[in-house]
């Protein structure tokens, strides 16, 4: 029985390159992916920790402020440290007054259980809300109306 050289197939040696060559590929991807997933919940979590700081800064600016289910007035916030837990993330709510009497200067600090930190800094008019004279100058007539 004769044998032919031509025959069809891989030999164990390409094989063998084959699947180091794979297990390269699959090995540097898996890398980078694990990468991104860090990244990914590290930027989810100082999403998070703005968007709390913005909706907490914002209730400053409108003068009150809901902390613990209580209301506190600019006044009340004047000079304190005033802190809280909101979503596993520890709140402290500094108010200030600046040299001008109706400047307020209000500083959110928002920590994480890894001590990860977001610092929000803000001036405040107190002499009055922030957008009380926009909607009193605002005057709309009749004919301006979309009927």
């Amino acid at each position: 029985m004769k044998r032919s050289r031509n025959e069809n197939g891989f030999t164990l040696v390409e094989i063998l390159i084959a699947v180091a060559i794979l297990q390269l590929m699959v090995m540097s991807t898996s890398t980078a992916l694990l990468q991104l997933n860090k990244i990914h919940k590290k930027t989810t979590k100082i999403y998070e920790m703005n968007k709390i700081a913005q909706s907490y800064m914002e209730e400053i600016k409108c003068l009150n402020v809901t902390i613990d289910n209580k209301i506190y007035g600019i006044e009340e916030l004047l000079d304190k440290e005033i802190k809280c837990l909101k979503s596993n993330y520890e709140i402290n709510i500094k108010v200030h007054k600046e040299i001008n009497q109706e400047i307020y200067s209000a500083v959110l600090e928002i920590r994480d259980e890894y001590d990860e930190t977001c610092i929000l800094t803000s001036y405040i008019n107190g002499g009055k809300a922030p957008y009380y004279d926009a909607y009193n100058e605002l005057t709309i007539e009749d004919e301006e109306l979309i009927h």
